[in-house]
């Protein structure tokens, strides 16, 4: 499809956009499932925007250290895009030397071991981290009550560098942003959250899943996790996007879980919501992304088994805790 052609379709389709957006504002600006998908826009994409955060994002990556490691990679792997090697060196430090997981927190009293005991609401200081929910942690041994609060603020990660995947892919997404790379924010439904970045070389999204130190190995989850997937959702700085058919290889199967919002309705979130992060971009930008976004569409119907990486159970949280939650693996 030439340039022209694609600008007069952009057009067109801008036109049909505008009377979907007034659609689904009446019917689906307070469903449950928008507002949670707005909500990681702001906090986990937009936030990231902020170029003095980067800036000090960056005083904090060992940026030369990860420079090499990237073009060590190159030299082991000639034909290897440059964004993929930054990405998985950027990984490798990111989960082995920079941030740590936490399941329960050691007692800050005396260093002894913990047991949940519910989470209550922040308190003032806390707010100001975009904390929603604090942990308590109870120590077994002095009965200090210790608190972990869920910090959705990516400048206050870089320096607690701590939490659970919510907390990984949100600081990850704030490294790989600061580091030049095109990222976004992957919100699964069944408890999970990562990211993806954009290969310019091969035109695609790639998935990466810092807490696993995982690369370009969308099944991952369903067969090595063993998850019932329902919702994967791309939430990027020019669209949000429904890629739950990347991620799976039994899409029908998966389409019986599908039942927190309509398919109607979450159409309409997606051209909405995308619509709206589009508004103002200039009539070429626009046409781009548009092809971008029929090239993604014709890579993921293409998709048959997918990248190969290794599928194993979960690895980041503790054995009991990946038990409960039925992740370690369906062999």
């Amino acid at each position: 499809m030439d340039q022209q052609k694609i600008l007069d379709f952009s057009e067109r389709l801008t036109k049909k956009y505008c009377s979907l957006v007034n659609i689904a504002s009446q019917s689906t600006i307070n469903h449950p499932f928008r507002v949670q998908l707005q909500s990681s826009l702001v906090d986990f994409v937009l936030a990231h925007h902020d170029e003095e955060l980067q800036e000090y994002a960056r005083s904090i990556i060992p940026v030369e250290l990860i420079h090499t490691k990237a073009q060590r990679l190159i030299e082991e792997q000639s034909d290897l895009p440059f964004n993929h090697a930054l990405t998985k060196a950027l990984l490798e430090w990111f989960k082995n030397d920079f941030f740590k997981w936490v399941d329960l927190l050691p007692c800050e009293k005396c260093g002894s071991t913990t047991q949940h005991r519910g989470s209550v609401a922040p308190n003032k200081e806390e707010i100001l981290c975009k904390v929603s929910r604090t942990e308590l942690h109870a120590c077994l041994k002095c009965n200090h009550m210790n608190r972990f609060p869920r910090i959705n603020d990516a400048k206050k990660l870089l320096e607690t560098r701590r939490g659970r995947c919510g907390e990984w892919a949100n600081c990850f997404g704030l490294v790989c942003r600061a580091m030049g790379l095109e990222t976004r924010y992957i919100r699964d439904f069944t408890d999970h959250v990562w990211n993806e970045i954009y290969c310019d070389v091969q035109n695609r999204w790639i998935h990466c899943d810092s807490c696993e130190n995982a690369f370009d190995n969308p099944h991952l989850y369903e067969s090595g996790w063993g998850k019932k997937l329902n919702y994967v959702i791309a939430i990027g700085d020019y669209a949000v996007k429904d890629v739950t058919k990347m991620y799976t290889k039994d899409y029908s199967e998966v389409s019986k879980r599908r039942n927190l919002v309509s398919e109607k309705d979450l159409v309409l979130i997606g051209r909405e919501m995308t619509y709206k992060q589009r508004i103002g971009l200039n009539s070429g930008f626009k046409a781009e992304l548009l092809q971008s976004d029929l090239v993604e569409l014709e890579y993921i119907f293409g998709m048959r088994s997918g990248p190969t990486g290794t599928l194993q159970g979960r690895q980041s949280g503790s054995i009991e805790w990946r038990e409960v939650r039925g992740e370690t693996g369906t062999q």
